[in-house]
């Protein structure tokens, strides 16, 4: 079992006055320590893409027909794509401090005594997370979102 690597990325959104409006953070995963055929097979990493031309046609006939066009994006796609494959990530560093933060500003019961046996687990130094989903980073990443978003369209018909 080869386990991956994972960090948090932190940024900070300003207001107009250049005050801190929000701050966030997203988990990804260091697929640059992927190795193929052992942790994803290279059929697993294609999604595919409109090609400029079938774009091109849309807008005419769009404009042919005096049709709308909408675009949109869907936010935190990655994340919804279900892993096909066992995936094993290290827990990155200072989960264990987000975990304590969390614990003391949570109001839900629930939550803050899992968050606590996670904390204890992670101190003794025996945990590591096994992906369901897929996270960003990884190198098959797409390729599940593509699926997912398939099945998705497939059901409405």
């Amino acid at each position: 079992m080869e386990l991956i690597g994972s960090r948090f990325i932190l940024r900070n959104k300003y207001g107009s006055d250049g005050k801190i409006k929000l701050k966030k953070a997203r988990l990804v995963a260091q697929g640059f320590g992927q190795i193929p055929e052992v942790n994803y097979f290279q059929n697993q990493t294609f999604s595919p893409l409109a090609r400029l031309s079938s774009i091109r046609m849309l807008a005419s006939l769009a404009a042919k027909f005096k049709a709308k066009i909408y675009q949109f994006d869907i936010t935190t796609a990655y994340p919804n794509g279900i892993l096909e494959d066992e995936v094993y990530m290290n827990i990155p560093k200072y989960f264990d401090l987000a975990l304590e933060t969390l614990i003391e500003s949570e109001n839900d019961e629930d939550l803050c005594k899992r968050a606590k046996q996670i904390l204890v687990n992670i101190k003794k130094n025996n945990m590591v997370c096994k992906l369901k989903k897929s996270l960003y980073g990884l190198k098959q990443s797409g390729r599940c979102w593509f699926s997912r978003l398939n099945e998705i369209l497939h059901d409405f018909g």
